[in-house]
């Protein structure tokens, strides 16, 4: 099983790749990604809200950093870190669920893949340990 919880945080990792690179090629000029299909479904209009960002960093950089560490604690073995990581981070998913479709009212894929991780490794998490 906690070969399953390697491949949620890789996937996690991936994922938050994915927005990080999406937000850096934002600032260029007639850049359209394949995450944004309509005005209503855009993970450009998440990342580039107050609400992609805390403090002067994106939410993707500290995803990219948060699945690094929980893979690097799977590896060691630490599976009870996970979890407690995991379920620290489910205030902070539920908290940009409300934002991204009550504030914003978008639907962003990436957001939601990342927010779906979340609760799979502390779901996958709870139940290896």
């Amino acid at each position: 099983m906690t070969t399953a919880l390697f491949i949620i945080a890789a996937i996690g990792f991936l994922v938050s790749a994915y927005a990080f690179s999406v937000e850096q090629r934002m600032k260029q000029k007639g850049f359209s990604p394949a995450c944004d299909l309509r005005s209503n479904i855009s993970c450009t209009k998440a990342f580039g809200s107050r609400y992609g960002h805390l403090g002067i960093l994106p939410n993707s950089l500290y995803g990219m950093v948060f699945y690094a560490v929980v893979l690097a604690l799977l590896w060691h073995g630490l599976l009870s870190v996970v979890f407690y990581l995991s379920l620290l981070s489910l205030p902070g998913t539920a908290y940009l669920i409300y934002a991204s479709y009550f504030k914003l009212k978008n639907f962003c894929v990436v957001c939601s893949a990342i927010y779906a991780v979340n609760i799979a490794l502390a779901v996958a998490s709870w139940v290896v340990g």
